[in-house]
Formats: structure tokens, C-alpha cells, sequence
């Protein structure tokens, strides 16, 4: 699957996280979240494996843990 900017977005706003919060929990810096929503970077292939792990907790209504 690949995480286009919108859905990048979409995916840390159902979770109701900040980027810094989103980007602890994927394990990059805030940075990158902000190039990924901004479509400046492409995800790698190591986070687009976090994001579908996320995206499943997301659609099973999981809220992020702080």
C-alpha cells in the first residue's frame, strides 16, 4: 500500500495525534511526518509497514496510547 500525503494526514487525524506524537509512534523524526504530509518525501518502505499497522488499529477504532 502506498501512503499518499492526504492519507498520511487522514491516518494521524483518526488517531488524534500531533505529528511529534505521530512520529514517536512510527519511530522518524517530526520532520519527516511533515515532508510525508507535505508530499516533499515519499514514506520508506519500514514506515509504510507502521502506517498499515496503524491504519488496522485505526479501523478497529484504536485511539493512540500516550
Amino acid at each position: 500500500m502506498k501512503f499518499t500525503p492526504d492519507a498520511v494526514k487522514q491516518l494521524r487525524e483518526r488517531l488524534g495525534l500531533t505529528q511529534a506524537e505521530f512520529a514517536k509512534r512510527v519511530g522518524v523524526s517530526v520532520r519527516a511526518v511533515a515532508h510525508w504530509e507535505a508530499g516533499t518525501r515519499n514514506v520508506s518502505t519500514l514506515a509504510q509497514r507502521v502506517l498499515q499497522q496503524l491504519t488496522k488499529e485505526a479501523a478497529n477504532g484504536e485511539t493512540a496510547t500516550r
